[in-house]
């Protein structure tokens, strides 16, 4: 099946007829949205950064000496998991995208799992519940102390692992189906079958790692796992800000940002010539 089905503006460029004009405004309204959340959660990352360093500075009279633990203030893990959260909200309207275009491009609209997933309100709905139930823990553990500070964090980390583990669960389901509908795009060499494939692994893999690293940070109670493939491999030696700092920004940069610049680049719809 040709991508002309394809709920992508992109997809008139590079097929023989335009797409639906319902399914291309779904595709562009998907992708407008993508763009903005991911803009909001770099931002959001860039202007906290600093507040996390600051807390996790091992000279920081929040981290505990021996076990390098902030306990002593919610905002240390407030700094580092908003941040996640909106990141994995970014994400996550990518896997919608993916099953709304698995079910159109299989024929006779979405089904099945792809209808429940793209249902009208769904994504504001489960964003809702999960950034609720983050401001109870924190208003009760920070400003109402009822809930203890270890408890707060490994449900926090236990709920991002939980919502990147559902992001991979999803796309390896959806992954498969639109590769095998965009085979004969693919044997053509087809650039937007290429890109839509090449965003779908690099989603894998970020989906992948955030899950091992929260994962881990939940099992081992060791903050130092949610800095990703940094995790213990630049801790610094003197507690130093700055390196703290830059430890900080070398692992966000290969966990989020340079992630998100690559699917942003493959997203992007090339401008039509005159």
């Amino acid at each position: 099946m040709g991508l002309e089905t394809m709920p992508s503006a992109d997809s008139a460029s590079s097929a023989g007829t335009p797409p639906k004009p319902a399914a291309r405004s779904s595709g562009d309204s998907t992708r407008k949205a993508f763009y903005k959340l991911i803009f909001v959660a770099l931002v959001c990352r860039l202007l906290l950064m600093p507040v996390e360093a600051f807390f996790f500075s091992p000279n920081s009279p929040h981290v505990h000496p021996e076990n390098g633990l902030c306990t002593s203030s919610p905002a240390c893990i407030f700094s580092r998991t908003l941040p996640d959260l909106m990141f994995a909200s970014a994400f996550s309207l990518l896997v919608l995208f993916y099953a709304q275009l698995a079910g159109t491009a299989s024929g006779g609209g979405p089904r099945g799992l792809s209808l429940i997933l793209t249902r009208r309100g769904l994504f504001e709905m489960s964003n809702a519940v999960v950034y609720t139930i983050y401001c109870f823990l924190l208003f009760f553990t920070g400003i109402v102390p009822i809930v203890p500070y270890p408890v707060f964090q490994a449900v926090i980390w236990s709920m991002l692992a939980f919502i990147y583990l559902l992001l991979l669960a999803t796309l390896s389901y959806f992954g498969p189906v639109l590769m095998m509908l965009l085979k004969p795009s693919l044997e053509r060499r087809s650039a937007l079958a290429f890109r839509l494939v090449t965003m779908c692994v690099i989603c894998a893999i970020v989906f992948l790692s955030r899950t091992v690293t929260f994962g881990l940070a939940v099992w081992k109670a060791d903050i130092q796992y949610t800095h990703g493939v940094v995790s213990n491999l630049a801790i610094p030696e003197e507690g130093a800000y700055d390196s703290m700092f830059g430890r900080d920004a070398l692992g966000y940069s290969l966990t989020e940002l340079l992630p998100s610049l690559a699917i942003l680049l493959m997203m992007h719809q090339p401008r039509k010539g005159p």
